[in-house]
């Protein structure tokens, strides 16, 4: 008899998600949108940890300046440490709520997610 689930599905399926793309719910997204506009985004994410109240990895954090203004600004590149917390059962499936980013040892930010669409 083979398994009704492989590990990765039965992993994806038990877990908390984060909702990575401000529409849908994901386990282990390779990157994550802090503001839905795309001036901040997680990127290149590579996971340390994930459990179900806390998640935490480092990223190449990519963060738009807005000058002169968001379309024509200048994104710069940082990389970083994150830790996503504060879950919450949203539409019936449970998500991280707030993105905590971190810079040379320090916070540096902290983003509330959104939820599932």
């Amino acid at each position: 008899m083979t398994a009704l689930f492989s590990g990765t599905a039965f992993a994806a399926a038990h877990h908390t998600k984060v909702v990575g793309d401000c529409q849908h719910a994901e386990y282990k997204p390779k990157s994550i949108v802090l503001y839905c506009d795309q001036t901040a985004i997680l990127t290149k994410i590579s996971y340390s940890s994930w459990g179900r109240k806390t998640a935490k990895g480092t990223d190449r954090t990519a963060i738009d300046n807005c000058k002169p203004s968001c379309a024509g600004g200048k994104i710069s590149y940082h990389h970083d440490h994150f830790t996503l917390d504060r879950p919450k059962t949203e539409r019936g499936v449970r998500v991280f709520t707030r993105a905590r980013v971190y810079r040379s040892g320090k916070l540096f930010h902290t983003y509330g997610l959104s939820p599932p669409n």
